[in-house]
């Protein structure tokens, strides 16, 4: 599992089980995360408002992307988007 933090969490996101911490103002974290996943990830989970479509490129094709942000997307590849409001 990969996760995105801010900096101050990066140790707690790892404490819960990440193989990879990010931080997601990071302007590479995306390809932090694909150089770790190189066909991308199978789900990612967006929660913060306008940060659906900044995630689906890290997702593989066939994957999924749940928002929890609201944000409305249209996906592409295959992936399956799941939304939480």
């Amino acid at each position: 599992m990969a996760a995105s933090a801010s900096a101050t969490n990066l140790e707690y996101m790892a404490s819960l089980g990440a193989e990879l911490t990010v931080d997601y103002r990071d302007p590479a974290w995306r390809e932090r995360i694909l150089a770790w996943a190189p066909g991308g990830v199978d789900v990612a989970i967006a929660i913060q408002p306008g940060t659906s479509a900044d995630s689906l490129p890290v997702v593989r094709d066939g994957g999924q992307l749940v928002s929890i942000s609201g944000d409305p997307i249209a996906t592409a590849r295959g992936i399956r988007m799941t939304g939480l409001s």
